[in-house]
């Protein structure tokens, strides 16, 4: 199934559970919002199996844990988590690591918490629909599942902000000015 016949799916309210256990001063509710109107736009079939998606702001790096060398030097932003015989599957997003960079009142909007939250917890709903359906030659899951994200979130925005598209390219041009234009800034310590 791609993308876009994911986001034909009928909008309904996910069967899976939007938890929140978070430490600090985010706001409750604000995100767990986000994740469920994410997700309303992913077939059932897909999310089958998926108990629920975690939202939390301080977790361990669970890439130390694996066998191999750690190929990434960021921490992770997400992380599925396979059913075992004593819990089904979860995905866990780790909201703090997500938000640092952005100042609160932008956090606000909710197309900018979309935006941000939409690439990780698809990426990990990939990673569940690999192991539900599995096939996936070990080593491809990281690149299939990177662009599985990119398609169902393009898909997602094109659909849900439609009326934005017009927008989209001067606004991509301004948002790439003020990027550059903080990075100097930052790098002078202006």
């Amino acid at each position: 199934m791609s993308a876009s016949d994911m986001t034909s799916a009928r909008r309904r309210e996910p069967t899976l559970k939007v938890i929140e256990r978070f430490r600090s001063r985010i706001t409750p509710g604000m995100y767990s919002k986000t994740v469920t109107r994410l997700l309303s736009r992913v077939p059932e079939e897909i999310l089958t199996g998926l108990e629920s998606v975690v939202l939390t702001d301080n977790g361990r790096d669970y890439r130390n844990d694996t066998n191999g060398p750690n190929m990434h030097k960021a921490p992770a932003l997400s992380y599925y988590h396979l059913q075992t015989p004593q819990r089904q599957a979860w995905v866990e997003i780790f909201i703090d690591r997500i938000i640092s960079s952005f100042p609160t009142p932008v956090l606000h909007m909710q197309l900018v918490r979309e935006l941000l939250i939409a690439k990780p917890l698809f990426h990990e709903i990939a990673h569940h629909r690999n192991a539900a359906v599995g096939g996936l030659r070990p080593g491809s899951s990281e690149t299939l599942a990177d662009r599985w994200a990119l398609e169902m979130s393009r898909s997602y925005f094109r659909k849900r902000y439609w009326y934005i598209r017009p927008l989209s390219a001067p606004l991509s041009r301004l948002l790439r000015f003020i990027s550059a234009f903080r990075k100097s800034h930052l790098d002078r310590g202006v």
